[in-house]
């Protein structure tokens, strides 16, 4: 999914002024941070662009073995998962693949938060855990941290 159209028009839109020194309080200022987990068979990459708690974007890479999800085989997880993305990437402003190789999967998502439906983003994966209601205003990066920490995630300085 590199170079997608919606990565290319996140990163366009948010990620250069996520470098720039910007003039204000830190809750206008915006920003990228980064979370990854590592395991013997995961690594998990988070990447959010924020605005003080306020999440706009999200781009995660997940490198799982097929045994850590649960599946026997490719062809396993391929069957179970595949309607499962197909229906994902119906929802507008998110992006979802898989690439199956032998023994692992490399999994890629980007979400433009600040452009869905805030219907659809109850829709996607782990967002129940979140507390997330149709009715939020936005995606609280705090509320994210607390679970990624608590599943093992460390924040890259």
């Amino acid at each position: 999914m590199r170079g997608s159209r919606l990565e290319r028009e996140c990163r366009a839109e948010y990620c250069p002024l996520a470098q720039e020194k910007t003039a204000g309080t830190p809750e206008q200022a915006v920003t990228e941070t980064v979370y990854k987990l590592n395991t013997s068979d995961m690594e998990a990459t988070s990447t959010f662009v924020h605005i003080g708690d306020k999440i706009l974007t999200q781009h995660g890479v997940n490198v799982t073995s097929y045994e850590a999800f649960g599946f026997a085989s490719k062809e396993e997880a391929q069957a179970a998962l595949e309607p499962q993305i197909a229906e994902l990437n119906t929802l507008d402003e998110y992006e979802h693949t898989i690439e199956y190789g032998e023994t692992h999967m490399t999994e890629e998502y980007i979400a433009n938060y600040e452009a869905m439906d805030p219907a659809d983003v109850v829709k996607l994966p782990g967002m129940d855990e979140l507390d997330t209601t149709a009715d939020a205003d936005y995606y609280s990066l705090e509320q994210t941290i607390d679970e990624l920490e608590a599943a093992g995630y460390t924040k890259v300085e």
